[in-house]
């Protein structure tokens, strides 16, 4: 439900958006967005969710949400233009459940500028970082079409984990599964 009256404007150079505040009717999951989207003109655009679950989202894009679960809170803030845009912002994912399988609880930040995204991402088990990965990578997140996603450049993932289990992996892609061991 929409929280309180919200504005949007719609210019040559940037869409304007007066706080748009949503909440669900259970007064759980909670959105916001507010200020201007990046555009021909340079954005400063605010992007707030908490609460928000992993299976309604799941159903939102048409994905499978048989055995899904978990919250996703996230803040970004996105500024520059459509064509070169600059993100920073926070992302958690708690109680994740793909099927019989739990997921740890994450934490990562990010930073995107000039194409290349860099961040970093931290996995706990029982309030302990278990596992945590860095990347910089080379991608064109332009805010419109663009011929090629992935550019030119140097990319570098780091995974650093000491005693975890092996299965803390396996919501994280499809492809791994039936994993065990430390």
């Amino acid at each position: 439900r929409l929280l309180a009256p919200s504005t949007i404007r719609l210019a040559d150079s940037a869409i304007a958006v007066s706080p748009l505040r949503l909440q669900g009717t259970d007064g759980a999951g909670y959105l916001s967005v507010a200020g201007l989207v990046p555009w021909t003109g340079t954005g400063n655009l605010a992007v707030e969710g908490l609460g928000l679950s992993v299976r309604d989202l799941s159903a939102l894009v048409q994905f499978a949400t048989t055995g899904l679960g978990g919250w996703l809170g996230f803040r970004v803030q996105v500024g520059g233009t459509r064509a070169d845009p600059t993100l920073e912002g926070t992302i958690g994912l708690e109680d994740m459940r793909v099927g019989d399988t739990r997921g740890p609880l994450a934490q990562g930040v990010f930073t995107y500028s000039a194409q290349r995204l860099d961040g970093g991402l931290l996995l706990y088990r029982t309030g302990s970082p278990v596992v945590h990965v860095g990347y910089s990578l080379p991608i064109d997140l332009a805010l419109k079409g663009v011929k090629e996603r992935l550019v030119p450049g140097p990319l570098s993932i780091q995974a650093t984990a000491d005693s975890v289990q092996l299965s803390v992996f396996e919501p994280l892609s499809r492809s791994v599964s039936g994993v065990t061991g430390i």
